[in-house]
């Protein structure tokens, strides 16, 4: 599941990315939470970059910050 939420961030699809990331955090094993959190973070980003949705670019990037911090 880690390779294929990576696969989709490659692909530029980070919505897909992120929805698999989020089943990988979901799920709590230790050896893919870590690279999960990261593809969800850069996932964030990506989308926070392209909306132009004041709002939603701050939640994008509130989400994004708030998962650095727990790492």
């Amino acid at each position: 599941l880690l390779k294929a939420a990576q696969a989709a961030l490659d692909a530029d699809d980070p919505q897909w990315a992120m929805e698999l990331a989020d089943r990988l955090i979901a799920a709590g094993e230790d050896a893919n939470r870590s690279g999960a959190r990261r593809i969800k973070i850069a996932a964030l980003r990506i989308l926070a970059d392209r909306t132009c949705n004041a709002p939603t670019r701050n939640y994008y990037l509130l989400a994004a910050r708030e998962l650095e911090d727990t790492d």
